[in-house]
């Protein structure tokens, strides 16, 4: 096994730096498993979208948290509205943070055009 990815040596972790990444990856094992027991029992509601919220700010990448948000929008705003406005704009500020953990997250990007496709916002919204 080499110590070296693109010429670039690969340096030791520190024994606190694998607890904390340990406890992060644990922490992620257990909302995700949460959030999907949920998605699961085709929960809607807002805490059920603060699960999927929190799981995808751990990773951005997590496809099964963005549809279920996809779901979850369609199913609670059916007919346009200042609700639906606001769960745009949630929908929206989500997808932005995460293209700026992860710039070049498919899942991020195809959320943000399906939420805009999804309700476009009118024009007085965010002046």
């Amino acid at each position: 096994r080499s110590d070296a990815m693109h010429n670039v040596k690969r340096g030791s972790i520190s024994e606190a730096k694998q607890a904390a990444m340990r406890a992060k990856a644990a922490q992620y094992t257990a909302l995700s498993r949460e959030a999907l027991a949920a998605r699961r029992a085709h929960r809607h509601d807002a805490e059920s979208l603060g699960l999927s919220a929190q799981v995808i700010a751990l990773n951005p990448e997590h496809a099964t948290m963005w549809n279920w948000r996809k779901e979850a929008c369609v199913a609670n705003h059916a007919e346009p509205g200042p609700t639906r406005e606001a769960a745009l704009l949630a929908e929206l500020q989500l997808a932005q943070a995460g293209l700026m953990a992860n710039p070049k997250s498919y899942c991020c990007w195809h959320h943000r055009r399906w939420a805009i496709e999804w309700g476009p916002l009118d024009a007085h919204v965010g002046r």
